[in-house]
Formats: structure tokens, C-alpha cells, sequence
């Protein structure tokens, strides 16, 4: 068994105060068990994420206090760029604009240079480097430009220009300490103090790109979904054989925080959580440079990204024995399908996604977007419809015009929606779907607000101040509020709007081995199946007709999302695992 290490991912910033720092610096760290196995546990270096929920991170000097002192990082991720433009660092003019006597030349000079002018305690002073705030230094590297990421100094939203610079002050203290070797600038380590060669540190710090990291994973717009996101994210991980053990608290913690105010979001915390499971898969060699062959020369000046390789493809399952007295191929598949006796990570991964995604009738996206990354990873033609649907085909060995099978589940769900803001600040609502009320009394909820999660609670008159015939008569909607501790109706106007929906905020629990208990589990239990079914059926040979799988909407109110899919197929084909 290999010793511990530690992995860290960081979702950096260049705010001037402490305060703002410890809001937007959000650093997370995994042990690594056992070789593919990984450990994110609320305690030791993520103490304080849930100890100090309104600035749960770090300064840049803080972290890298700790990070030289404490317990190292055998991998370091950090989302800011490490370099700048060739042409800027080769350019006199550029360098004079600071004060400094003729070309950079190199990262280590243009690092040591950063270093010396901005010290990390805050306040931050950016005041020497300003002269650099001008559009036309806004060039992207060659790693930039094949990663899709914005230029280094930048100086508006978003502000890459203050992150670029303290995040150069900070490697320049993780080199210096002779403990880190800063990629892929290894040989220019002791022009900032650090150590080179063969004799350098084990421990890597790598630039990452969140955003690079979901689309490898086939999740676009991640920061409008950090649920889903977050979901993908570890169904990936969990699709190349690495297990990773996620706290509850701090999965949700990472799911909710965010420190854009209203209507804007920026999902700091799940920016973190990826880019640790990006230097998690980086450790087990999952990532790759993003950086073009013809640009190879670069690398040692501009840097690089690290980004998700998919060319690994997913892990596949060896447990099931070889069936060879079948007599058909259909009865070998369907004889190693019964003999599967255990769920494997990623579709267990799946399934779990799937379930903590908020998708009450006609707000189905987060769930959707989780179906259909998962769908994407082994189905070549996944498609939505006008209704919210999506449609996963995997084709089978037949002439075009042969029958079809679909196997269908829908992935909405029953919930609330806010009809009303009460004057003490309470939140009158109607159920989406049928509900049996008693059920709601005491529930803790999620509400989907513009402007971010928000949590409530239902309550209800205490029985001894009810009057005789109320307590008697089973409880009604009307007789239910939910109360977000809002003081009156303005402030809860501030964080919720009429028409939010909400769902009931827990998470899937495992009763024991095989048995789990969660809400949404009608009807996403089906739809996990249907694409299952695709799953196994596309590691085999094709089956002999075409076979779809649909995650289908709105079935909790109208059942309108089952209808619009079955022209495709003949309907006397259609096959529902939720009937």
C-alpha cells in the first residue's frame, strides 16, 4: 500500500482584503488512501470549510503558509494562469512599463519580478504592476488558446489580471521552499530558489482549468449547475476505476456556496471540489497538456494546462464470468446481465448523481444535464426534444426501417412552488404533483432561487394552539408555510421570487448493501435503468434492433413527456420500466 498523500485543488483569486480572500480563495484536499482511492473528509485541512461558513477559505498567504509548513501536497492544483503571452515576455517595452530593465526573457524572471513587488499578506498593493491594466497586453497564450481560456491580464470580469500576479507570488513561495516543483517549469527553479533535475521534489503544482476539466467530460455551462456539475465530475472519476469517498456536508457545501450576489452565481466551492478531482486525476494519470505539437517549444515559457484526457475511456466491468454454453448471442447477454450480482462505482456514481439533482415537473435541467452526460460517455446519438426529453439511441445490427425498442423513465419529480411572499416573511406554496401533506410538516427544503440555492423550512400552527375541529382534520396546503428566516416580506423577497420551485433537500441513503432510500426515486430509479440497459448493451456486440433510452419530463403533472419520443419508434415497441 502505498503512504498517504495529500491532494489539493484550489479555486484561487486576487481580492485585495483578507476578508474577500477567505470568501473566494476556496482550497479542498483528498488523502489518498490506497492506489485509485481518495478520501475527502470534513476534518484536517478542510476543517475550516465547515467551520467558518462565511469565509470558509484562505488568504493566498495563509494557504501558502500551510502549504510549505504543513503536511505537503503531492499534488497541487490552481485555476489561475502560472504565465504569460512569449511575445509580452520577450517584449522590452512590456517589462519597462513596470520598471524593469529590459526583458523578462523567462517565467522565473517575470515570477521573481511579480514575487518582489507583491508580497502576499493582505491588502494586496497592485499599484507597481498597473501599468500592465491595458487592453492591448490582453493576449492569450498557445495552452489558452487550445483550452479555450481567457487571456492572463485580463483586468475585467473576469479579473484573471489579479490572479495571474498574486498567483505568481504564491508559486514563487511554494518553489522557493524547495519542497514543490512548479510544472512545466522544472528547470527554471533555481533562477526563484527551488530545487531542479532529478534531485527536485516529487510534489507537482499544476495549472488547471475547471471548465477545460467538465467539457473533457461532456458537461458545458457547469458554473449554471453545480449540482450536476459536481455529480459528472465524480462520475468520471469513478468511470476510470478511482473511487472517491465525498463527505456529505462538504458535497453539499460545494453544491450551494457561492459569492456572486443575486441574479449573478459563482460556485467558488464547486470550482474547488473540480479542481481537486482534477488533480486527483491527474495523480492517477488522467490529465494531459493542452497544448498544440507545434507550439511544444512554448511550453517552458508560456506553461501549460492540465487537462482531462478521454481518450482512457471508461473502466470496463471483468467480474462477470464468460457464459459459453449460450445459444444465442441475445441469451449470453441477457445469462451475463442476471449473473451481475454487484452495481459497479460508475454506475453506482450515476445513480447517485441522478438522485441529489433537483428536477421537480418542468425544471428538470439539473437532472437532465446528469442523464445526459452519462448517456454521452458510450451512445454516440444523445438528443433533446422540444419538451426538456432526452433521447439516447444506440444502434443495432439491422437494416434501417427494423423495428425499434425504447425503454423510458422520467426524471421529474414532485415538488413545491412559491405562490405567495407572506408579510412576516413566510412563503405561501402549492404542490407540484400530488402530495400526501403530512408529509411536508417539519421538512427540510431547497428552494431553486434566481439567485442561488436556498434553504427553508415547512411549518405549521403548533398543535396547542390549534383550535378543536383543525386539530382534528388531517393537515391541507393552506395550512402550511415555509419559513427561510426572513425578518418581513422584503427580505424574503430578496432571495426569493413567486414561481421558485423547491424540493425536499436530502440526500440518497444507503439502508444497507442493496437498498437505498431517497426522494426522486420515482421515477429516476427507471431512468437509471433504461440507460443502464444501455450501458451494458454497448459493451457487447449490437444488438439486433435499434434500442433507445429516454429521460423523460413532466410526467408528475401531465404526463406530456412520454408522448412526444414515440413517434420515433413505432409505439407498439414502447417498453416503460415505470409501468
Amino acid at each position: 500500500m502505498p503512504a498517504r498523500e495529500l491532494i489539493v485543488g484550489s479555486d484561487f483569486s486576487g481580492a485585495r482584503w483578507a476578508r474577500d480572500q477567505r470568501r473566494k480563495i476556496i482550497a479542498l484536499a483528498a488523502i489518498r488512501d490506497a492506489d485509485g482511492r481518495y478520501t475527502i473528509a470534513p476534518d484536517g485541512f478542510n476543517a475550516r470549510v465547515l467551520a467558518t461558513p462565511r469565509q470558509p477559505g484562505w488568504t493566498a498567504a495563509e494557504l501558502a503558509d500551510t502549504l510549505v509548513s504543513g503536511e505537503p501536497a503531492r499534488v497541487a492544483a490552481f485555476d489561475f494562469p502560472f504565465s504569460i503571452p512569449a511575445p509580452l515576455l520577450d517584449d522590452p517595452a512590456f517589462a519597462a512599463r513596470v520598471g524593469h530593465d529590459g526583458a523578462f526573457g523567462s517565467w522565473a524572471a517575470f515570477n521573481r519580478f511579480v514575487a518582489a513587488r507583491l508580497p502576499l499578506p493582505p491588502p494586496l498593493d497592485f499599484t507597481p504592476l498597473a501599468p500592465w491594466r491595458d487592453k492591448t497586453l490582453w493576449q492569450k497564450r498557445a495552452t489558452d488558446r487550445a483550452a479555450s481560456a481567457q487571456p492572463p491580464l485580463k483586468s475585467v470580469m473576469p479579473v484573471l489580471f489579479n490572479m495571474t500576479l498574486l498567483g505568481n507570488a504564491l508559486l514563487a513561495a511554494l518553489a522557493a521552499s524547495g519542497r514543490y516543483r512548479i510544472r512545466p517549469f522544472d528547470e527554471q527553479a533555481a533562477l526563484i530558489g527551488g530545487a531542479t533535475g532529478e534531485t527536485g521534489p516529487a510534489n507537482e503544482v499544476v495549472e488547471i482549468y475547471p471548465a477545460l476539466t467538465m467539457r473533457g467530460l461532456g458537461f458545458r455551462g457547469y458554473k449554471r449547475d453545480p449540482v450536476g456539475a459536481i455529480a459528472t465530475a465524480l462520475a468520471g472519476c469513478a468511470a476510470r476505476g478511482i473511487a472517491v469517498t465525498l463527505d456529505p456536508a462538504l458535497r453539499r457545501f460545494c453544491e450551494v456556496y457561492t459569492t456572486a450576489p443575486p441574479p449573478g452565481r459563482d460556485p467558488d466551492a464547486s470550482d474547488a471540489l473540480i479542481a481537486l478531482l482534477t488533480a486527483i486525476l491527474h495523480r492517477e494519470g488522467q490529465t494531459a497538456e493542452v497544448l498544440p505539437a507545434e507550439a511544444a517549444a512554448l511550453r517552458p515559457i508560456e506553461g501549460a494546462v492540465w487537462g482531462f484526457r478521454a481518450d482512457t475511456g471508461p473502466m470496463r466491468d471483468t467480474t462477470v464470468p464468460v457464459v459459453t454454453n449460450a445459444r444465442t448471442m441475445n441469451d449470453r447477454r441477457l445469462m451475463s446481465m442476471r449473473r451481475r450480482t454487484t452495481m459497479r462505482d460508475e454506475s453506482r456514481a450515476f445513480l447517485h448523481g441522478l438522485l441529489e439533482a433537483a428536477g421537480p415537473s418542468n425544471y428538470e435541467i439539473a437532472a437532465a444535464r446528469v442523464w445526459r452526460a452519462e448517456a454521452a460517455k458510450f451512445c454516440a446519438e444523445v438528443t433533446p426534444d422540444v419538451n426538456g426529453n432526452t433521447i439516447a439511441r444506440l444502434r443495432g445490427a439491422v437494416a434501417p426501417g427494423a423495428k425499434k425498442v425504447v425503454l423510458c423513465g422520467h426524471i421529474d419529480e414532485i415538488g413545491l412552488i412559491v405562490t405567495h411572499v407572506n408579510g412576516d416573511g413566510t412563503l405561501a406554496f402549492r404542490g407540484i404533483g400530488g402530495w400526501d401533506v403530512p408529509v411536508l410538516i417539519g421538512q427540510r427544503i431547497r428552494i431553486l432561487a434566481r439567485g442561488g440555492d436556498v434553504t427553508g423550512v415547512i411549518g405549521r400552527k403548533a398543535i396547542h394552539l390549534m383550535r378543536d375541529e383543525d386539530r382534528d382534520r388531517a393537515a391541507r396546503l393552506d395550512d402550511l408555510w415555509i419559513d427561510i428566516g426572513a425578518a418581513d416580506k422584503e427580505a424574503a423577497a430578496a432571495r426569493v421570487r413567486v414561481g421558485d420551485a423547491a424540493v425536499i433537500d436530502v440526500l440518497p441513503v444507503m439502508l444497507s448493501d442493496d437498498l437505498i432510500a431517497s426522494r426522486a426515486l420515482d421515477d429516476r430509479c427507471c431512468a437509471f435503468i433504461a440507460l443502464e440497459t444501455l450501458r451494458l448493451l454497448s459493451e457487447d456486440e449490437a444488438p439486433w434492433c435499434d434500442v433507445y433510452a429516454a429521460a423523460t419530463v413532466q410526467e408528475e403533472i401531465t404526463l406530456r413527456g412520454a408522448r412526444t419520443p414515440s413517434p420515433r419508434p413505432s409505439r407498439r415497441t414502447w417498453r416503460s420500466p415505470s409501468t
